[in-house]
């Protein structure tokens, strides 16, 4: 004796089997705008970072932080130790030998913060300094334009 066999018709035209996407459309459209957000502002923030230590390695911003840690009117403003912030702020091109360094360097320390700027040029590969100064909490300290290079280049930071 034989079992009869369920015959399966074909599906009918316009109902195909709904796919992943079909099924899963409403969680997986926030997921990727979510994803896509946060790899936009790791990005950015990897580029700041990065930036920051391209400009903390450069001449201008190493001898002016070593200067005003020197300086006891500036530790004195600022007490020990002193700090820098996390990003400075300006700009730094150099080509060859040639180049400018313009920045806004912020020092903090126990008794307040204050604001390091250099405004610097490069000539066949020497700096020049035409700003060098601090600006803190009532206080406003000049620094040669002309720093000798043997006080901020050597000294512990």
């Amino acid at each position: 004796m034989t079992t009869p066999t369920a015959v399966v018709p074909p599906p009918l035209p316009g109902n195909r089997p709904r796919g992943w996407w079909d099924r899963h459309w409403k969680w997986a459209v926030p997921v990727i705008a979510v994803v896509a957000i946060a790899l936009f502002v790791a990005s950015i923030f990897g580029l700041l970072v990065l930036g920051g230590r391209m400009m903390k390695s450069v001449e201008p911003y190493q001898r002016a932080v070593a200067l005003a840690r020197q300086e006891p009117r500036v530790a004195a403003a600022l007490g020990a130790p002193i700090e820098e912030g996390w990003l400075p702020m300006g700009q730094i091109s150099t080509q060859g030998g040639n180049g400018t360094a313009n920045l806004d360097i912020t020092l903090r320390g126990p008794r307040g913060k204050g604001h390091l700027y250099v405004d610097a040029q490069r000539e066949g590969g020497q700096w020049q300094y035409r700003v060098l100064s601090f600006s803190g909490e009532g206080i406003q300290v000049d620094f040669p334009h002309d720093p000798p290079a043997t006080d901020a280049t050597h000294c512990e930071p």
